[in-house]
């Protein structure tokens, strides 16, 4: 097997990002008809956006697939762990400026269109334990969460994720308060998937983002590029034009997935492994779906397409990727209360009562049992896969409702929180440490000679690597589990209840 260089799997972890990123998530405008589906939340989405994801909740949950899985009975117990949305959401569209240097959310920006009619800013911030603020000309609902809310008629609720007022302030002024559709753009394909049925859809704008240089060295790291006699800098020009991807997702009695990069140039060249390329780019950041293995790969002019089966594990997975914050007080219920005037002052949440309390700390627990649970039955994880995942469990973990919640649970949960991201620091650590043994070896340094390295190879250096990384995770877990289960008898103990 052909040996990889650790600039090889640096430069794998910058090719194509967010072709998998699928988790940077967001969504844009597009030139839409008044018969698009999307129309009424795509109009207030910043142009300025680089991702994309439009979710068709109700479409997803009453497939067959949906039924038989009890996916809407499951967000009802446990909302915050099946898409993270909230259950009176029908559709849901999300926009983000991802930093595709380290897969952060720069800001994000989303639209939920609930089934009934939406509450009113009071509500959702009294349910938040926020306040009514104003910006601009707009009433908004700040939560301690982080998220500015919106409310417009009659069944959208818009939400910001950004710690930049003044940014927030500019999107007001030149979106918010002059809805406007945007020319064709990078996200037309998507757009027109969702409008066909497709209910969860994902784009990434690529446009600039790998150099030819960067991609002739990734090339290099192929195995097969050897076997198939490709020219590693033909081949990387060729993958530097690469303009966009899409994923998405159908649902009937099974699954399919697909996933859709598309280049401003002919790609056909790199068709002998155009999957090679694609599952190596997902793995490179940390993006590994077990079942794309047996995913059938096509190669058109200028696009890669890869499609095959998806089970419903990996399938809510992929939708809790998309963080969507989950918005207390959205239900029809709630919608009577009229909205403030502008400038009214803060909105006090009412004193709970211990059932509040104790219901609002049963959804807190099981929240995060649930997603401490599916993450660590998550199947054949790479290590690159467990990091972005520890971290990503970790923000769920913390972007999770905390109004009325038990003090010393919301403790329990930093914790929680702050030990996933301790694993996710590990792996990353493990990983570097690998590169950098390696790196001194090969190059004769001191710490290399010295430590024994001299002579390493990047296979013996990774098992070494692994066995101790899988025997300080295996720790971690069985804390976590321990842990789970003190808290739940205190839990018990304290408020005579079941969690």
């Amino acid at each position: 097997m052909k040996r990889r260089s650790a600039r090889a799997r640096m430069t794998s972890r910058w090719l194509l990002r967010g072709l998998l990123g699928f988790a940077m998530l967001g969504m844009v405008a597009s030139a839409v008809t008044a018969a698009d589906k999307f129309e009424d939340l795509l109009k207030r989405i910043p142009e300025q956006c680089n991702a994309i994801a439009l979710i068709d909740v109700d479409t997803l949950l009453d497939s067959p697939m949906g039924k038989s899985e009890h996916w809407r009975e499951q967000m009802i117990d446990k909302p915050y762990g099946v898409l993270g949305a909230s259950a009176n959401a029908s559709k849901v569209a999300m926009s983000a400026s991802v930093d595709f240097k380290t897969l952060e959310d720069r800001w994000k920006v989303g639209m939920v269109q609930t089934r009934g009619a939406a509450p009113s800013l009071s509500v959702l911030a009294s349910r938040e334990g926020g306040y009514v603020d104003q910006i601009e000309t707009e009433n908004v609902a700040w939560t301690p969460r982080g998220l500015y809310l919106f409310r417009f008629d009659p069944r959208i609720v818009g939400f910001v994720a950004t710690d930049d007022r003044q940014g927030l302030s500019r999107w007001i002024k030149n979106t918010i308060t002059k809805p406007r559709l945007f020319p064709a753009g990078w996200y037309d394909r998507a757009v027109a998937r969702a409008n066909a049925g497709s209910p969860i859809v994902i784009a990434i704008n690529l446009k600039d983002a790998i150099s030819p240089t960067e991609a002739e060295r990734w090339t290099k790291s192929l195995e097969d590029v050897e076997k198939y006699r490709l020219d590693p800098k033909l081949l990387g020009a060729r993958l530097a034009g690469v303009s966009s991807a899409l994923f998405q997702i159908d649902v009937a009695q099974t699954i399919t997935g697909t996933v859709r990069v598309e280049f401003d140039g002919d790609i056909t060249y790199a068709a002998p492994i155009a999957k090679e390329i694609v599952l190596q780019t997902l793995d490179g950041v940390g993006a590994h779906i077990e079942d794309m293995a047996t995913w059938q790969a096509s190669t058109e002019r200028n696009a890669i397409t890869l499609t095959g089966r998806l089970d419903a594990d990996d399938t809510t997975r992929i939708a809790r990727f998309l963080t969507i914050p989950h918005l207390d007080g959205i239900d029809e219920k709630y919608s009577s209360t009229p909205d403030p005037v502008q400038g009214a002052p803060a909105v006090k949440p009412e004193n709970p009562t211990e059932t509040d309390v104790v219901k609002a700390s049963q959804r807190y627990y099981r929240s995060i049992v649930d997603l401490v649970n599916k993450l660590k039955s998550q199947k054949n994880q790479s290590f690159n896969t467990m990091r972005m995942w520890f971290d990503r469990t970790a923000g769920e973990i913390d972007e999770l409702p905390i109004l009325n919640v038990d003090t010393d649970l919301l403790e329990w949960g930093g914790k929680v929180s702050y030990s996933l991201r301790e694993m996710a620091f590990g792996v990353n650590y493990s990983n570097k440490n690998r590169a950098y043994q390696v790196a001194s070896s090969v190059n004769g340094s001191y710490n290399g000679y010295y430590n024994g390295l001299s002579g390493i190879d990047n296979r013996s250096a990774k098992t070494t690597s692994n066995a101790a990384l899988s025997v300080d995770l295996d720790g971690r877990w069985k804390q976590l589990q321990t842990s789970i289960g003190e808290v739940r008898r205190q839990l018990v103990t304290k408020y005579k209840v079941e969690f």
